[in-house]
């Protein structure tokens, strides 16, 4: 449909600027910052009191699962320091995981 434009998609097979930059470019993270980001994460995790954190993540499991208001275990989580992985894989053991059908 696209190679014949029964279709049009613009910018691909319609409306495409000859003079347009075809080449996008890149973002490039030097090593360093994911090591930095590992280190102060472990730093986190090491100062915390991880079994309040703990608790906090059960709670908010706990309130997914009894379908309440989660906002409040949410900012209980927060204040315990649970990281934002933390606090989405507690909500993934009662929701799962979402995934798009895709339509064509």
């Amino acid at each position: 449909k696209y190679e014949t434009d029964q279709r049009i998609v613009v910018g691909v097979n319609g409306f495409v600027r000859e003079d347009e930059q075809l080449e996008i470019p890149i973002l490039r993270i030097d090593k360093q910052v994911e090591l930095d980001q590992r280190q102060k994460l472990a730093d986190l995790r090491a100062r915390r009191d991880n079994k309040r954190t703990q608790q906090t993540l059960d709670e908010l499991e706990k309130a997914c699962r009894e379908e309440r208001n989660i906002m409040p275990p949410l900012l209980e989580a927060v204040r315990a320091y649970a990281t934002l992985g933390e606090m989405v894989n507690a909500m993934k053991k009662v929701y799962g995981t979402y995934t798009e059908t895709p339509v064509f």
